[in-house]
């Protein structure tokens, strides 16, 4: 299976699409079916030169689904499927997110196609969960964890929290972004949606440049009309602390940038849980 890629590890991977595309498309082995979701042309035409070179069938989701659409509740992420065999269905995701519904999607045509399919399928794509993804801790205010950390995966990211508490000046985020990130269209898209912002170490494992990152938030809202408050603060614990004092119990707060950062606001928060006992979701 082959999900849909974008501009991430360069420094590993390579600078391009077509780099990236390459590197990745080494999954495909000589003989073995292969499944690829919804790509750009780029990565799709690398994609389809390596499986026709090692001689393996392709199955492509666009050539399976009519059309695709979700939407996210507070339930999860509602989605309805129109497939080209004139099937229909509606599915309630419990991990929210329009991506979560293109991977479903792209695992059912692998299970169809390949004779694996049960009527239990369907209720176990339902109730999968995968932690940091779009992950509720609390409520009053609510609080989410998620590991997006690209440009197009912070994007969608972004919608789907709009999809639940609207463009309220009052809800905060807690960012941090590894080094290698494309942080000036990053921090774009996170002043387009929030004014209150903390910034925070995403852990020590990899390098990351929060002064830096700092830096450019200020200079990019210092662009913008809106009124924007901005806060460095390194440790996770208390940023959690900083964004809750921040934050009314009837707003939200949203951790993301970084699946080292949703982890260490998550353990922080466990830490302190008992202090907000009647706050969890």
């Amino acid at each position: 299976m082959l999900c849909p890629i974008e501009l991430e590890h360069t420094k590993i991977l390579g600078d391009t699409i077509e780099k990236i595309a390459a590197e990745k498309s080494k999954i495909i082995k000589a003989g073995v079916p292969v499944f690829i979701g919804f790509e750009e042309d780029a990565a799709m035409s690398v994609f389809l030169a390596e499986a026709q070179a090692q001689k393996s069938e392709t199955h492509l989701l666009c050539d399976a689904i009519e059309s695709l659409s979700s939407k996210t509740t507070t339930e999860g992420e509602l989605v309805q499927y129109a497939w080209k065999d004139g099937r229909k269905e509606q599915l309630l995701l419990s991990m929210r997110g329009g991506v979560q519904a293109q991977n479903s999607a792209l695992a059912l045509l692998v299970l169809r196609t390949l004779g694996l399919y049960s009527d239990k399928v369907l209720p176990a794509i339902e109730k999968n969960q995968i932690p940091g993804r779009f992950q509720q801790l609390a409520v009053s205010p609510c609080l989410y964890v998620d590991g997006a950390h690209t440009t197009h995966s912070l994007q969608a990211l972004l919608q789907s929290f709009k999809s639940l508490h609207g463009s309220s000046d009052k809800n905060t985020i807690i960012y941090g972004a590894l080094e290698d990130k494309d942080h000036r269209h990053m921090a774009n898209l996170v002043l387009d949606h929030f004014q209150q912002i903390i910034i925070s170490r995403p852990g020590t494992y990899k390098k990351s440049d929060i002064t830096g990152m700092f830096a450019l938030f200020n200079t990019l809202a210092e662009q913008r009309s809106h009124s924007y408050q901005i806060l460095l603060i390194e440790d996770n614990m208390e940023a959690l602390k900083a964004a809750y004092k921040m934050t009314a119990d009837t707003d939200a707060i949203l951790v993301c940038g970084s699946f080292y950062l949703a982890g260490g606001v998550k353990a922080a928060f466990e830490q302190i849980r008992s202090a907000y006992e009647s706050q969890l979701a």
